[in-house]
């Protein structure tokens, strides 16, 4: 799938890709897909806006006011 998708981007038939997640992380700083140069490459930050960082920090403030009466934080693992 990998190779397929070089392919279709070096020949033109994808006119180009944004890759936020990679096959393999960190990705090699030589692997081929990087050297098209209709690639955009992005360490995880490809969903980052502005919006999004100011509900993360409502959603943090807001655990850290849970936590502080003594009740258990939203959205996590335990």
């Amino acid at each position: 799938m990998i190779e397929a998708l070089y392919s279709q981007l070096a020949c033109g038939h994808l006119a180009g890709a944004g890759l936020d997640v990679f096959w393999e992380e960190p990705l090699p700083t030589n692997d081929p897909i990087l050297t098209l140069p209709n690639v955009i490459a992005m360490p995880h930050v490809g969903g980052v806006t502005e919006a999004s960082f100011e509900m993360i920090a409502k959603a943090v403030a807001g655990n850290i006011e849970r936590i502080r009466r003594g009740d258990h934080p939203l959205h996590t693992a335990f």
